[in-house]
């Protein structure tokens, strides 16, 4: 259950990435936010991986 809701998390962090990514190239003031997020999707990302190893070794 919780991989399913950080899947959807993920799709949605993407998302909001790209778009600030692309507002960035627009506006310079987003680099930062643009960077925090994606440090933020990044361990959300790693956090994902850690647990679908833990799932598939558990069962």
């Amino acid at each position: 259950m919780i991989l399913y809701v950080l899947e959807n998390v993920l799709m949605v962090e993407f998302l909001g990435l790209a778009f600030l990514i692309i507002a960035s190239i627009l506006n310079k003031k987003f680099l930062k936010i643009t960077r925090i997020i994606a440090y933020i999707a990044f361990l959300t990302l790693l956090l994902y991986i850690l647990l679908k190893i833990l799932v598939t070794i558990l069962s």
